[in-house]
């Protein structure tokens, strides 16, 4: 291997470190937040959402206005597919919620 490319190699290595340093760090404060409980906001979004239970209620986030706020079609199809995995644990959907900032 030529010293060039020892050198492209070498910064590879680093920057996966890096990243890899940066992802145990975003985990490690979030870390936490998986023995939470549910919020002040999640009576309204999680818990007492008909959208999440209703027969129906996959097309209605998509193609209808009955949101109990602003339209965020993917948000409520993914606390959908969390409520039918889990059911309203909070560490599961707050796990959800931690690997999806990384």
């Amino acid at each position: 291997m030529t010293f060039q490319g020892e050198q492209i190699a070498s910064n590879r290595t680093r920057l996966v470190l890096q990243l890899c340093l940066i992802v145990a760090m975003t985990m490690a404060a979030y870390f936490p937040a998986l023995n939470a409980g549910l919020i002040w906001d999640d009576d309204r979004y999680l818990t007492n959402n008909p959208l999440l239970t209703a027969p129906d209620g996959l097309r209605r986030i998509w193609f209808s206005l009955d949101s109990p706020s602003q339209y965020f079609p993917l948000t409520y199809t993914s606390f959908r597919i969390e409520r039918a995995l889990w059911g309203l644990r909070p560490p599961s959907a707050n796990g959800v919620a931690m690997l999806s900032l990384i």
